[in-house]
């Protein structure tokens, strides 16, 4: 039976394979039979190439190109692939706003200057023009394309200098068929550019933003931190050059910044408290809630900040401060440390915005920055040839304020920012001249006379923009001029002529302590024979009666010297404020130091020895001070005194009191 197996095997394969033995006819399945057999066509392009393909009608499809412009490593091959495909139908917008990027990120490489230089760049130029032109079509498949192209002529914007003007009207054409289309990003980068053009004078996107101002209302909510910090940083660019189209998406952007705030970069921070800052100065307060939150995110982002951004920051925090705002002064001592190890890559602004901010701090009670001073000195000679009159106004009277207080720091650099100062005094505006003077002047008093020299330039700048003074800068350079000529410098009394023209232009607007200082001043001038002011008297006494109420007891005892002064010079004019301020000396009297009771007694007897007895009434109130202040008197100050009430004695109702006076002088004096 061994051969049963075999058999059965021999069957099995006979079955299996019968119709190779058998003929096809009775093998073949007669439905089969009947079936056409279908053959694939190779398919027809239906405009779009296939996977592995690159072309299609012999043009290389636009995802193609986008993506060879993406992959090219140097600005020359990326202008290389668009020159290649110029003449490609196919070459759309979206491409095109690929190769914009790449060379707005290239912008600093090696290559991208000999691109400058290429010949193609201003067919480059002149084909996105076109294709912008065409794009407001289909406006909302372009808006993303638009927005990016514009965000990157931007930046382009001053390293290419010129030949973008037809451009930049061509993609601000299409912006405003794409605005309502933009998303978010699209959004904030045609704002922030629109802001980063009208740096340099271009307007040409500003028409835009009405709509993109609608537009960011609705699309805020999704709106990532840097896209905030942007359009609020353009806001505040835009606001500062009269522009105040975005103004009304503040409160909005505001409300999205607690929400965001955890994730903004170090720079963003920094844009967002900078632009608060700036919008606080033209009285909007939008975003001064969110100060608190930003404060924390000051201090984990501090580390990573930049010397711009440790330079806005600082700068901020004391612009807020002078308005009472000091949700930022805790951040300081953070940032003073951050200064110390950025400070040697700060430029001239920067320099010279943390020195001024210092200062103004200080002048205020906070001293966390004063320890960075002795380093921003070392590093003021390197960048002094880049300051700006602003800047090295700001920084000469930082160092006199500072100097004020005791803090010398600055006093080393005061021989470099001269020089400094005549290079650039014909740049200076008034306030910048004002300032420097002040400074001069303050200076001086203390015994350093590194600023003496840029005098008689200041001068002659001094009469260029007279006319634009305000009454502050009429007063401070008024007074710097007698504090000077006091000391023997008579190189600002040429000015007082123009300077007088001016004051009944402003007088309204002075202080009390400008129209304090201007009276003081020309009394001192006048002891020397200058009578240049002598004329606006009149004027400044009735301002006198107007502010009285607002004098401090400086200001009134200067006044009344000034006045006594003046009337040994036959000068009576302001004889008529004596009543006013006779009965402000009550209320202001315990302030009074030793020097001003003495100048106030001196006066009241000079003034009664020529008939006016307008303060005679006040002198008990003095005498009661000057028994509190006399421990602390001069002896020259007791002198002064001795001898007016040697001139009162003849008069039998101050008896009493000169009596009074007399036996307080007794004590020693200093």
């Amino acid at each position: 039976m061994a051969w049963l197996p075999r058999l059965i095997v021999v069957l099995l394969w006979v079955l299996c394979w019968r119709p190779a033995f058998v003929g096809h006819g009775a093998a073949r399945n007669p439905r089969r039979e009947c079936v056409v057999r279908r053959v694939r066509e190779r398919r027809r392009p239906t405009g779009r190439p296939r996977q592995g393909q690159g072309s299609f009608d012999g043009h290389t499809h636009p995802k193609v190109i986008t993506k060879k412009i993406m992959q090219a490593p140097s600005a020359s091959e990326v202008l290389g692939v668009v020159k290649q495909e110029r003449n490609n139908p196919k070459l759309d917008f979206i491409a095109l706003s690929a190769a914009w990027f790449q060379l707005a990120k290239m912008q600093f490489s090696r290559s991208f200057a000999d691109t400058l230089k290429d010949p193609f760049l201003d067919e480059f130029i002149r084909l996105t023009g076109d294709s912008a032109k065409r794009a407001g079509a289909e406006a909302r498949r372009n808006a993303r394309a638009t927005s990016s192209i514009i965000r990157d002529v931007a930046k382009l914007d001053t390293s290419m200098h010129s030949g973008l003007e037809s451009l930049k009207n061509s993609l601000a054409q299409a912006a405003k068929q794409a605005a309502t289309h933009m998303d978010e990003q699209g959004t904030s980068n045609v704002i922030w550019a629109a802001a980063k053009l009208s740096e340099s004078g271009d307007e040409s996107l500003l028409a835009v933003l009405p709509t993109l101002a609608v537009r960011t209302k609705e699309v805020s909510f999704d709106m990532n931190e840097q896209a905030i910090a942007n359009v609020i940083w353009a806001t505040a660019k835009l606001s500062e050059s009269g522009d105040e189209s975005l103004l009304a998406v503040l409160p909005t952007l505001a409300v999205r910044i607690p929400e965001v705030s955890s994730d903004m970069t170090a720079q963003a921070i920094a844009n967002v408290i900078w632009a608060t800052a700036k919008l606080s100065e033209s009285e909007d307060e939008s975003l001064l809630a969110v100060l608190a939150t930003l404060a924390v995110r000051t201090k984990e982002v501090s580390f990573d900040m930049k010397e711009q951004e440790v330079a806005n920051v600082i700068w901020a925090t004391a612009k807020l401060s002078l308005s009472g705002d000091e949700s930022l002064l805790a951040v300081l001592p953070t940032l003073a440390v951050r200064t110390k190890e950025v400070s040697s890559d700060m430029n001239a602004q920067h320099v010279a915005n943390v020195i001024w901010a210092t200062a103004k701090l200080s002048e205020s009670g906070d001293e966390s920055l004063l320890a960075v001073l002795p380093t921003l000195a070392v590093h003021i000679p390197e960048v002094s040839s880049d300051m700006t009159a602003q800047a090295i106004a700001n920084v000469i009277w930082a160092t006199a304020k500072l100097s004020e207080s005791g803090d010398e720091s600055l006093l080393t650099v005061l021989a470099t920012l001269a020089v400094r100062t005549k290079e650039v005094s014909f740049d200076m505006k008034e306030q910048e001249v004002a300032n420097v003077i002040w400074a001069t002047a303050k200076l001086s008093l203390s015994g350093d006379k590194s600023l003496l020299a840029v005098l008689p330039t200041l001068a002659v700048r001094t009469k260029e923009v007279s006319s634009d003074m305000t009454a502050q800068h009429v007063a401070n350079v008024i007074w710097a001029t007698a504090k000077l000529s006091e000391s023997g410098d008579e190189s600002l009394l040429a000015v007082l002529p123009t300077l007088a023209v001016r004051i009944p232009e402003v007088s309204s607007d002075m202080t009390a302590q400008h129209v304090a200082n201007v009276i003081w001043a020309t009394a001192k001038l006048s002891e020397s024979g200058d009578e240049s002011l002598l004329a606006v008297l009149p004027t400044l006494a009735v301002r006198t009666k107007e502010v009285s109420s607002d004098m401090t007891s400086q200001h009134v005892a200067n006044v009344i010297w000034a006045t006594a002064k003046l009337s040994e010079s036959v000068d009576e004019s302001l004889l008529a404020v004596l009543p006013t301020l006779a009965v402000r000396i009550p209320e202001v009297s315990s302030d009074m130091t030793a020097q001003a009771i003495a100048n106030v007694i001196w006066a009241t007897a000079k003034l009664s020895e020529s008939g006016d007895e307008s303060l005679l009434a006040v002198l008990p109130t003095l005498a009661v001070r000057t028994k509190e202040v006399s421990s602390d008197m001069t002896a020259q100050e007791v002198g002064t005194i001795t001898r007016a009430l040697q001139r009162l004695s003849s008069s039998d109702d101050c008896s009493a009191v000169v009596a009074n006076l007399q036996r307080y002088l007794k004590q020693p004096a200093k």
